[in-house]
């Protein structure tokens, strides 16, 4: 092949490689000029959709040599969007992150600068958070709408928890046409309130293209307290998520690399008991572009249990027919009914009654059971020897626990999942925040000492 016929933005090139496919019917492509005018137009639009930073680490995961020259691809893309879509063109700013913290009712007397005027343990550990973690951050009031934490204002009482719903839609109007000029599309928002004051503030906020976050949805007073000084501690949950990719890294290394769960089989060697960690095609970490844990999981925690590491992954895989029964894994059927709403054709009312025999109901849901089988069968894995007895105390449920929380945990504070992931469809609420196809131990206020004891079972295996 000619140097031409190697560079597919190339249209010889793509003449070239088209030629080789076949439409659904089998027949060769015919109108070349119009999908080379789509690819030109999709490629172009992908680099001004992306940043600088997420260019450069893409060209560097593929492992081409040398280093992309990101902002320029990314700034010549998103000028020429500008021409021929005619909007008018802006100067890229480095993404930031935002942190937005609701006021509180305990206040002190007397004028004050914003960020010390409210008395709370919850503020005082929110101001922490964000004033460690974040590039700018700003205060929510009831009162004076969007505050600068040195401005200056006077104690006053109000609250958005007694206003009526138009009143607080007429309040985040009010915020946002303050907040509108501070931030920019790319920057990431991080927001530390209740539900009554970001409610109307969030669609504002992703029309214009900011990625937000609230890491404490859901959370009772109690539990965002322990969430907080779990952020705020020396041992931060940025260096332990890394820590954990790292050990990973290992484990893959001493396991031969990821197998593919479609070209599993029981004739492999598998433990007898162990953990696994499920990754999922197109899931990667937006800081570092590599592979994502999407679930954790282990089995026989019960006392008395028997079921093998294979036997657990069988069951959630289904067997080599792809058949397989979603009332015997609670993955399986989480992944069936985001299947089910993202393409309603495979929708089956009986889905949801986990009492009903597999017999009763296997022609009826064969092909939402076959579908889950296929995504399932996509994804990779990596396990962990950990042979110890059935038990909740054992290592295994610790492990278990901690690592959900751990990535759970992560994920909340810095929006994991793509754009296009197949959770962002679950039924499960938890789910769908967390970026894992977990539902128990979400949230947890992990044990940090939790890598330590995977580092040791890997460092055995």
């Amino acid at each position: 092949m000619t140097d031409n016929k190697r560079n597919f933005i190339q249209r010889e090139c793509f003449e070239h490689i088209l030629s080789a496919c076949v439409t659904a019917n089998g027949k060769t492509y015919k109108d070349i000029e119009t999908i080379y005018g789509d690819m030109s137009r999709l490629v172009v639009a992908w680099l001004a959709s992306q940043t600088p930073k997420q260019i450069n680490m893409l060209y560097n995961q593929l492992g081409w040599r040398g280093e992309a020259n990101g902002r320029a691809l990314h700034e010549s893309a998103k000028h020429w969007m500008s021409i021929y879509r005619g909007s008018k063109p802006t100067l890229h700013h480095p993404p930031r992150h935002i942190g937005l913290v609701a006021c509180v009712g305990s206040k002190h007397l007397g004028e004050h600068r914003a960020k010390d005027l409210y008395d709370s343990a919850l503020f005082s550990k929110t101001r922490s958070y964000v004033e460690k973690n974040c590039d700018q951050w700003f205060i929510l009031s009831a009162k004076h709408g969007l505050l600068a934490p040195e401005e200056r204002i006077a104690s006053y009482n109000s609250t958005l928890n007694d206003q009526s719903k138009t009143q607080r839609n007429l309040w985040a109007q009010s915020v946002w046409n303050e907040l509108a000029s501070k931030i920019n599309a790319h920057d990431t928002v991080t927001i530390l309130a209740g539900e009554k004051y970001r409610e109307f503030l969030i669609p504002y906020l992703h029309k214009l293209g900011c990625t937000v976050n609230i890491p404490m949805k859901g959370l009772g007073i109690g539990s965002q307290l322990q969430w907080l000084d779990r952020q705020i501690s020396d041992s931060s949950i940025s260096q332990d998520i890394h820590r954990f990719y790292r050990l990973l890294k290992k484990l893959e290394e001493k396991t031969n690399g990821k197998r593919l769960m479609r070209k599993c089989h029981g004739k492999q060697h598998w433990p007898e008991a162990g953990i696994y960690f499920f990754f999922e095609p197109g899931e990667f970490r937006r800081d570092t572009m590599e592979s994502r844990v999407v679930r954790i999981g282990t089995h026989r925690v019960s006392s008395g249990s028997k079921t093998t590491l294979w036997q657990r992954l069988i069951t959630h895989r289904g067997p080599k027919h792809l058949h397989g029964n979603h009332r015997g894994s609670i993955f399986r059927h989480h992944v069936g009914n985001a299947l089910a709403k993202r393409n309603p054709v495979l929708f089956q009312p009986t889905w949801q009654d986990m009492s009903l025999k597999y017999a009763s109901m296997h022609e009826q849901e064969k092909d939402l059971e076959v579908a889950v089988s296929k995504h399932i069968g996509t994804m990779p894995l990596l396990w962990l020897e950990v042979n110890d007895k059935a038990s909740v105390q054992s290592d295994r449920a610790y492990l278990e626990q901690n690592l959900i929380g751990l990535v759970s945990n992560y994920n909340r504070l810095h929006a994991q999942p793509s754009d296009t992931w197949l959770g962002h469809d679950s039924t499960e609420q938890s789910i769908r925040d967390s970026g894992l196809w977990n539902v128990n131990h979400i949230g947890y206020n992990y044990d940090p000492l939790c890598l330590d004891r995977l580092e040791n079972y890997i460092q055995k295996c």
